[in-house]
């Protein structure tokens, strides 16, 4: 289910009845991936279209991820 406005992509996601879990998509590519993130950065996951993302593509959304540094602590 998205969650705030429909140009945003955050959704709330459930895989097991009552436990949602929030999804951010942080990156984009509509005909080969998308890169998903938690509400604190502790966790993200890269998906692709094809059974192998372009290594080039992988290092670059990997090192994306890696230059924003730290997630909070609380």
């Amino acid at each position: 289910m998205l969650v705030g406005a429909s140009s945003e992509g955050r959704l709330k996601v459930s895989f097991f009845g009552p436990f949602y879990g929030a999804y951010n998509i942080i990156a984009l590519d509509p005909e080969r991936y998308s890169m998903i993130c938690g509400p604190d950065r502790s966790y993200f996951w890269i998906l692709s279209r094809e059974p192998k993302l372009d290594p080039k593509t992988l290092e670059m959304l990997v090192s994306a991820h890696g230059s924003w540094g730290s997630p909070p602590t609380s």
